[in-house]
């Protein structure tokens, strides 16, 4: 929190805060920060974490398109292949 009040333009500060606010089950907290740092510089990582705050938060759809927006980036990666497990549990 405090690196990002001092540099609120920093992508990877607000990617740290949004994954802790997710372990925290914060989700709203978690969305806001997860989608601000993808604003400022969309990654992998970013989105990955925001389709998990919205699957919890009960946004299946919204987290099945970040889901499908990883594996179609890099599908073969860890983060491609952990979306790929996350896609088929939300297809049953």
């Amino acid at each position: 929190l405090k690196a990002v009040n001092s540099d609120p333009d920093y992508y990877k500060s607000r990617l740290g805060l949004g994954y802790i606010y997710l372990q925290k089950q914060q989700l709203p907290k978690a969305i806001v920060q997860l989608e601000t740092s993808i604003e400022l510089l969309p990654t992998l990582e970013g989105t990955f974490l925001l389709g998990e705050a919205e699957e919890a938060q009960g946004n299946q759809p919204r987290a099945r398109q970040l889901y499908q927006a990883v594996v179609r980036v890099d599908k073969n990666s860890k983060l491609g292949k952990a979306a790929a497990i996350h896609l088929r549990s939300l297809s049953k």
